[in-house]
């Protein structure tokens, strides 16, 4: 199996980026985020610009993109900027799969500090984003209501001890890393476990990565070495060392992404591809000014680097029955052609001393025109001088017998020389101009072509971007009006919420009350009760005593009649 290393400098030298770009993202199309807020997509084969989002789209301040993550089924994109927001695009596509809109579909601004850290799902349905207190923030890319848009719903993942450099996703979980440490986080039940123990302090990256059929991860360690670690339980099954000639500019791996079965790690000087199975580097690039950003995508890397410079990274492999083999091939981007050639303004050295010609016979009255091998030298009678702009201060009287020139510089590139004669009224003025090639005259004509091509195209951009930002301020006000209106109607509601609940605890405590009263009487109805029925138990007992009072008399009075009777 044959690897070839293919590095394209400058693939993007055909468009001129009039500011600074800051970030990009790869897939089937590349990204690119600019310091003034603005999005510019490019296919990824052609180069050919698809589509300019302007910064209008995110509000109607512009602020610098820090980061972009293209969702792995490449429908959504998710930006990140200097004023801590974190946005959700949804892309439209033509019917050559090619893109053609991109619409803000929710967006939140949960985080206090800057954004180092932007990643997508496997599945595409979460966006993460790292900050520099630690917070890790999931956002879902749902289609959301107004309200849903204005406070959609985010959830903490994590809060990391240290700043948060670098999110990567796998099936199942993410990996973040901080200047702390690496965590391994469970996107089922938000646990997270610490790669290892050892301490460690400083910008470190993770990616996970495939080793014979088998899936692990690799966490960067001070030293050019590396960890392996087991995916599910987070356990370091080994130290990987690589070899010290590994790209001498580069002390210690940094972040770390994939691409095509290799690691690829860069500092701000140097880019390095390693190859995790030998522990070597197979490849390291240095001079190319400071790195901004790298971004990578199956076997393609992206950095941006230098003056606004977009290079390439390529990984091509070959089946190969024999050995594996790694060539390398660097390509340099052809001389850009500035389209507006610099105004030499000419000298008093380069006029008074041209290559040698023959010099011309001067003769009062008479027009000559006189062609050496370099210049084309015409020469016309002239009144006597006016002192304006010439550059002779003295009188025309005062002027010495012999013949003076002077130069004067004009807009057309011409060089002027005035001859003055002792006993003459009049002087003689030589342009001298340039002999030019119907050639350079054809290029000249073909850049101020495209010079007026490129004015044209700058011109449609700017309308676009006014039309997009009137749009913008008009959905924008017609949001806020929403937003105003359904504000409104929520303290309305909960207006009428709370006097409903004032009179319902009004009502309550009301028949509380009466409760409380009827209470009161039922307990003194039942003690009168009570009391009247001992009364008549009372009563009747009473009764009872005295009807047996009275039965026992008769029985005595009747037992002393028959005593009586008897006797």
């Amino acid at each position: 199996m044959d690897k070839v290393l293919r590095w394209e400098s400058d693939i993007l030298t055909s468009y001129n980026f009039r500011v600074k770009l800051t970030c990009c993202a790869t897939c089937s199309f590349i990204v690119l985020g600019t310091k003034a807020g603005t999005l510019y997509i490019h296919d990824n084969n052609t180069k050919e610009r698809l589509l300019l989002v302007s910064s209008t789209e995110f509000g109607s301040t512009p602020h610098a993109i820090t980061n972009i993550s293209v969702s792995p089924d490449e429908k959504y994109i998710g930006v990140s900027n200097a004023n801590l927001q974190v946005f959700i695009l949804e892309l439209e596509f033509s019917g050559s799969n090619t893109v053609k809109a991109a619409k803000v579909l929710t967006w939140h601004q949960e985080h206090q500090e800057s954004i180092d850290a932007l990643c997508w799902s496997v599945d595409s349905d979460k966006l993460f984003s790292g900050d520099k207190q630690g917070h890790v923030i999931e956002l879902r890319p749902t289609r959301s209501s107004l309200m849903k848009i204005i406070d959609p719903k985010t959830v903490r993942v994590l809060k990391d001890d240290g700043p948060i450099v670098q999110i990567q996703a796998s099936r199942g979980y993410i990996l973040v890393s901080s200047t702390k440490r690496t965590s391994l986080v469970s996107l089922v039940d938000l646990n997270y476990k610490a790669l290892g123990t050892a301490a460690r302090d400083g910008v470190f990256g993770a990616c996970s990565q495939m080793k014979k059929k088998e899936e692990f991860i690799y966490a960067a360690r001070p030293g050019k070495r590396m960890w392996c670690c087991d995916k599910s339980s987070g356990k370091v099954l080994s130290t990987l060392k690589f070899e010290t000639t590994t790209n001498p500019a580069l002390k210690n791996f940094g972040l770390l992404l994939p691409l095509g079965g290799h690691v690829v790690t860069w500092n701000s000087e140097s880019i390095s591809v390693l190859d995790i199975s030998r522990l070597k580097g197979i490849y390291y690039k240095s001079d190319m000014g400071t790195i901004t950003f790298v971004s990578t995508h199956n076997n393609i890397c992206h950095v941006i680097h230098g003056d606004n410079v977009i290079s390439r990274l390529t990984i091509e492999i070959t089946e190969e029955p024999k050995q594996e083999k790694v060539t390398i091939i660097e390509k340099e981007p052809e001389p850009k052609v500035d389209p507006i050639e610099p105004i030499v303004e000419p000298t008093i050295e380069q006029v008074i001393e041209p290559e040698p010609i023959v010099e011309p016979v001067i003769e009062q009255g008479i027009e000559q025109v006189i062609t050496p091998r370099e210049s084309v030298i015409e020469k016309k009678i002239l009144p006597p001088p006016v002192q304006e702009e010439a550059l002779i201060t003295t009188e025309w009287n005062a002027i010495t017998p012999k013949i003076q020139a002077e130069v004067v510089k004009t807009k057309k590139k011409k060089r002027r020389v005035i001859e003055f004669d002792d006993n003459s009224t009049s002087a003689t003025e030589i342009t001298i101009s340039p002999k030019k090639s119907p050639r350079t005259k054809k290029k000249k004509n073909k850049e101020q072509e495209q010079l007026l091509l490129d004015e044209q195209d700058q011109l449609q951009v700017e309308e676009l971007e006014r039309k997009q930002r009137e749009e913008a301020e008009r959905i924008q006000q017609v949001e806020r009006e929403q937003a105003e209106r359904m504000q409104r109607e929520q303290a309305e509601r909960l207006q009428r919420e709370e006097a409903e609940r004032m009179q319902r605890e009004q009502a309550e405590r009301i028949q509380e009350l009466q409760r409380k009263r009827e209470e009161e009487e039922r307990t003194k109805r039942e003690e009168r009760k009570r009391e009247e029925e001992r009364k008549q138990r009372e009563e009747a007992e009473r009764l009872q005593e005295l009807e047996k009072e009275r039965i026992e008399k008769e029985r005595n009075k009747h037992s002393e009649q028959v005593c009586i009777q008897f006797i």
